[in-house]
This record gives C-alpha cells, structure tokens and sequence, in this order.
C-alpha cells in the first residue's frame, strides 16, 4: 500500500508510487523502483499472505508456487491442499500447463522427443495426469499415442530400431486397450532375432482351456481310457511357426501328480513333451511318436525344485531343441520340423498357463 514500509528482498524502503509492472520504493538517499519480474514469488506471496490477502492455504497458492517454479517438487503445494475443489482447481489448472508444453514439444518436433520429456516426468504423476477430468490422460490416449504408433508404422522397413522405441513409448504412456492391440500386432516386426515376446493369453486360438482373468485355465477330463488325457491345445499364436526358434511357459499346477508342456512338430505326428513331476521333485522329457510307444529320453531325468509356478522352456540351438524347467536343463533332441502346435497337460487333476513367450528366428 502507498506510504507502507516493505522489504523486498535486500530492499527495505516507503511505497511512494505502484506501476503497472513495478513498485517505485522512497529509500535514503532517494528512490529506487523493483520490478516485479525480478522479485522472487516466493517474496510476492509472503507479503501477500502476511496482508491476509490469502488463507493459509489455497489454489492460489499453489498454482503461484508452481508458477515461479514448474516442476514435479513445485506440485506440493497442490498435493497439501485437502482433497476437494481447491485441490482439484489447482492440479487441472497445473495439467493445463503441461498440456500447452506437450503442444509446444510437438510443434517443434519430433514427437520421440516430445513423448519421452513426457514420459519421464509430468506421466508420471498419476494425480496429475488424472487431474482436468483427466485431460492429460485423454491427450496421451487419443492424440500422442495414436501419432507413436502412426510414425513407427512409417518407419519399420527402413528403421525398425527407432519402430520399436516409439511403439515401447505409446506402450508406456497409454492405457487404450485399442493402442494395446496395436502395439503387440507391431511388436513381433520390431524385434530382432533371438529376443523373446511375451503373447497375449486371449489372443490365441486353443481349444481344451478357459481364460478366466488373465490365466487360461485347463484340466484333464478324461475318465473312461486308461493312458489317455486332455488339455490346453494352442494351435496358432498369431505368428508364423516358421519365425519363432523358442517357447517360454510359466504354468501353475493344482492338483495333479504329473504335468507337462509338450510341442507337437511337422504335421502332428511327433511331439516331445517336457514333464515335471512336483511331489517327487523330478522333470523329463518324453518322445511321443505316431504308430509308437512314447519314450522316456535316455538320460533326461533331472532334479527340480518344488515351486508355486514352473517355466518350461524349449529353445533352438545349435542345431537342437533344447528343454529345461524354471532353469533346470532337461534335454535337447534334434528336429527338422517346425512347431504347428502346443499342449498343456494336467494328468488327472488342473493347471493354469499363467504366461507364454516366444523367441524370434
């Protein structure tokens, strides 16, 4: 107020006049003018606090705070609010600044670089992103991650390196089952050879099994034949047989004394099976063969460990499959033929295929 004693800063003096973007302070020896640009906020806001111009708390506050500051430490305020009106007022009026920085990041382009500032700071503040009704997350959803997703189709054939990391950065930011769907229809083009991808359970053709949640859940329902089972029989993963050189599968056992992975090549006339035996602690490989006894492999039985849930593995190698379980090395046999198709076995009792992989040739 005019004729007031203030401290500004290292500057203690009289209101004499107030301008429009400064004070004019009388001092001895004369007078001297502050801009406000170049008082501190946090200066501004004490004295505006100590005038009770503003409660102890309030939107104001923490939308000046993050002003003068604009960064994930500036959202306390915001965050110290109690949650309601104000609170909400000042995280969409903070999420309305974000956004406008997104637009200006995409304007200059490219958008990786626009979506991985984004990713490694403001999307990470999950009440943030959720604030303005969740505006941020609306952006991210039905603008950035759709662009992602745009620019690594028109890059895959010439930069597949720089394919995958914009389809990793739509998968990390989005929450749309549609960009979900579209990001793993890409994934398998990006990959290089020998890494391996996780599959979703539901979109696999099987027969035998029912997804309940995100488990698919199998039993063996054969009552009347003796040495006969049924299962979980997967006969597309979506992926060309031909492409894939390994198969990962973590499955949980219920009640069962013998259970197994078995990958039945060529044209269905052979299959080994990787087979755990939880009570005695025991894994094996068995050789099934059309118009054949099925056969133990010499020398496969291995020690393996009572776990919740088992990885069986089987992988090409040179020249050779080769099987283990939760790390443990069973076999390896030779085969010219590729994978068509995959079985689950609970003998007598219940399982559930929790995961499954594969490995790009």
């Amino acid at each position: 107020r005019i004729g007031k004693q203030v401290t500004l800063q290292r500057s203690t003096g009289v209101v004499k006049d107030v301008k429009g973007d400064r004070v004019v302070l009388t001092v001895a020896g004369g007078t001297i003018e502050l801009k406000f640009s170049e008082i501190a906020y946090d200066v501004r806001l004490d004295d505006i606090k100590k005038e009770g111009l503003l409660p102890a708390k309030s939107a104001e506050e923490a939308v000046f705070r993050f002003a003068g500051g604009k960064s994930v430490a500036a959202l306390a305020t915001a965050r110290g609010l109690p949650a309601g009106d104000d609170q909400s007022r000042a995280l969409g009026a903070i999420a309305g600044w974000v956004l406008q920085e997104i637009d200006k990041s995409l304007a200059a382009g490219p958008t990786v670089k626009a979506a991985e500032e984004l990713a490694a700071g403001w999307a990470k503040q999950a009440d943030l992103v959720a604030a303005g009704n969740g505006s941020i997350r609306k952006f991210i959803d039905a603008v950035l991650a759709p662009k992602l997703v745009e620019e690594a189709d028109a890059l895959v054939e010439k930069d597949r390196k720089q394919a995958r990391k914009l389809l990793d950065l739509a998968a990390s930011l989005c929450k749309s089952d549609d960009i979900a769907a579209k990001v793993a229809e890409r994934r398998w083009a990006v990959l290089d050879k020998g890494e391996w991808m996780a599959l979703s359970l539901d979109a696999l053709a099987y027969d035998g099994g029912e997804l309940k949640g995100k488990v698919l859940a199998y039993e063996d329902t054969e009552k009347t034949e003796k040495n006969k089972v049924t299962g979980l029989r997967i006969t597309s993963l979506g992926i060309s047989w031909d492409e894939i050189s390994g198969i990962r599968a973590r499955v949980k056992p219920g009640k069962t004394d013998m259970f197994d992975m078995r990958v039945i090549f060529g044209k269905g006339r052979e299959s080994h099976s990787v087979v755990v035996q939880p009570n005695e602690g025991m894994g094996y490989r068995v050789h099934f063969q059309e118009g054949k006894e099925p056969k133990v492999g010499a020398g496969s039985s291995r020690k393996v460990p009572k776990k919740a849930d088992y990885e069986f593995t089987a992988q090409w190698e040179g020249k050779k499959w080769k099987v283990s379980v939760s790390g443990t090395e069973i076999d390896s046999f030779e085969m010219a033929e590729d994978p068509m198709e995959l079985m689950f076995i609970a003998s007598d009792g219940s399982a559930e295929l929790l995961g499954l992989q594969v490995r790009r040739k």
